[in-house]
């Protein structure tokens, strides 16, 4: 239901912290691919769960797990989830000058 309002993203995160231990990219991409698919790259941005993530793996196997779940997608899509997005909606979401 909130991937139809244009104005809603998704932040990729969580997944690994909510997952058994040992999982992989394959037992999560299903759960990617949903929300790439509900939301697409435009509207959707990695997050690392980090301090949450820790006990199951430290940042740069959360972004290598990210990596391998996403490597289906163009380079152009993967720099939106990466980050593109995110930088957009930081923007988006940071009043003009003089507004507050």
């Amino acid at each position: 239901e909130e991937a139809g309002c244009p104005n809603v993203g998704v932040k990729l995160s969580g997944l690994l912290t909510e997952a058994g231990p040992g999982v992989d990219a394959r037992t999560l991409r299903p759960y990617s691919d949903h929300l790439l698919g509900a939301f697409g790259p435009g509207r959707t941005m990695f997050g690392s769960g980090w301090p949450v993530s820790t006990p199951r793996a430290g940042h740069s196997r959360v972004v290598v797990l990210t990596a391998e779940r996403l490597g289906g997608l163009s380079s152009d899509r993967q720099a939106k989830v990466f980050g593109t997005t995110a930088a957009a909606c930081a923007c988006a979401a940071t009043p003009a000058p003089g507004t507050r």
